[in-house]
């Protein structure tokens, strides 16, 4: 994974985004692990619980996107940071 954007925040409820694969959280390990790796002060900016996540999704035109939030999508108010990537 690479990214090939720009990151930006939003809250959870504005996201309009879907997952990506076959069901959600089927990428957190790989999320995960490319926000640890690559971008960990986005990790540490936010306040990370029981709740938050790591995930990879998807918009309606196909563009990837790795997405850290801090809590769950019926929260809604809560902040998430995405930058879409281009899976290998």
């Amino acid at each position: 994974m690479k990214a090939i954007g720009k990151f930006f925040e939003t809250k959870t409820n504005k996201l309009g985004l879907n997952f990506y694969g076959d069901f959600p959280g089927e990428y957190e390990r790989e999320a995960s692990l490319f926000f640890e790796e690559n971008y960990p002060e986005i990790l540490d900016e936010l306040s990370w619980n029981e709740s938050s996540w790591c995930d990879l999704m998807t918009d309606e035109d196909g563009k990837i996107y790795a997405v850290a939030a801090e809590d769950s999508l019926s929260a809604g108010n809560a902040k998430a940071v995405l930058i879409e990537i281009e899976c290998n």
